[in-house]
């Protein structure tokens, strides 16, 4: 089994690419750009026949989907489960049926795809706040914002991917309040940068958060000039220590080439990662308002009607995030509205919607 970094050619050599993977859910929610960071971030475990493919826990952080072969694994005493990648119940996640503590087997020679939960949550939350402000009219992409992928991410030729999508690399972003996501994608002032030239100066304060877009960089400190700590690359982000901080920047990062960068104000970085708008609940004070009489209460699941009828919200609505928008002026405005945890960003980005249409809205955290 092989779950170390997957290069490029490994992907290419299995077909597996952005739009293979579309079919999958919820890969067919995302844009093409969103679709292909996150396929290419994740790790392909490659398996022989009776094989043990995963043995006791399974991370409960990651999606699992069966591309190709068989797996299977006990049930009890006599009995065995097997899962083909010809089944429909493969095109979604198999991870929430396979046990712990169980060693999963392989019944014939294939391969899957191991994706980050918060990497596809973010993607999702960015694809659709993106179509949002589109829908809005809003002009959420920076102008003349192109430039090579980080990672080798992109296939030949494909020189068309917007470097702000690899804002999703970088994990500060995955907590990113939705209400928020397409805001950042304005906000990044693009600067050209000269070979030699020192975008951030060791002990000077920090006023902003960089993401370089083209070009290579060294980070290098005042006690080791002669030898650089690190080497940056196309989506290589820095600077946000000191405004996490407020201490002096601790390194210099010096051009080695000609390039551009991206950078975002200290008060717009900030203000960011914090939203006010979206609230919360906790599955006890759910029930406390079910039982109460004279309020009328609804539980909403935002994600797509394929991941609903798969594994549904017991007693929601589905409202698909994509829908809510020509949804939301028929929704009662006397009613509190519950939104279901499983959308993951997509129900604060729901949430933030409906309290913009006065509505009274709430994620339920899970306990």
């Amino acid at each position: 089994m092989t779950t170390a970094t997957v290069s490029l050619s490994r992907f290419i050599q299995l077909g597996i690419n952005a739009n293979t993977i579309q079919p999958y859910k919820p890969f067919s929610e995302l844009s093409d750009k969103y679709r292909k960071q996150v396929v290419f971030a994740s790790d392909i475990v490659e398996f022989a026949k009776a094989e043990t493919v995963l043995k006791g826990q399974i991370d409960r952080h990651c999606y699992y989907y069966l591309l190709k072969g068989k797996l299977s694994f006990k049930t009890g005493l006599l009995l065995k489960k097997t899962i083909s990648s010809d089944d429909d119940t493969c095109l979604f996640d198999i991870g929430r049926l396979l046990p712990d503590s169980v060693d999963i087997v392989a019944a014939d020679a294939g391969h899957m795809l191991v994706v980050k939960a918060d990497l596809m949550d973010a993607a999702l939350a960015w694809t659709q706040a993106n179509d949002a402000a589109s829908a809005s009219g809003t002009n959420s992409r920076v102008a003349s914002s192109k430039a090579e992928q980080p990672m080798a991410m992109e296939e030949e030729g494909d020189e068309d991917s917007d470097w702000m999508s690899a804002l999703l690399a970088y994990p500060l972003f995955f907590n990113l309040p939705p209400a928020n996501i397409s805001r950042v994608l304005s906000l990044f002032e693009k600067i050209d940068v000269k070979k030699g030239e020192a975008v951030i100066k060791q002990g000077d304060e920090g006023n902003y958060f960089y993401a370089l877009i083209k070009g290579k960089a060294q980070v290098i400190t005042d006690n080791q000039t002669d030898k650089p700590t690190a080497i940056l690359s196309s989506g290589s982000y820095f600077g946000e220590d000191a405004l996490v901080s407020g201490a002096p920047r601790s390194a210099s990062v010096i051009m080695n080439t000609d390039g551009e960068v991206g950078r975002l104000d200290r008060e717009s970085f900030q203000s960011l990662l914090q939203d006010p708008v979206v609230k919360y609940i906790s599955q006890e004070d759910v029930g406390k308002n079910l039982m109460k009489r004279g309020v009328r209460c609804v539980l909403i699941d935002v994600r797509s009607r394929e991941e609903f009828k798969h594994s549904p919200s017991p007693n929601s609505r589905n409202i698909p995030y994509r829908e809510l928008r020509e949804t939301i002026s028929t929704l009662d405005k006397e009613s509190s509205y519950f939104i279901s945890p499983e959308g993951g960003k997509r129900s604060e980005l729901a949430a933030h919607l409906m309290s913009q249409a006065n509505l009274q809205a709430f994620v339920i955290q899970n306990s």
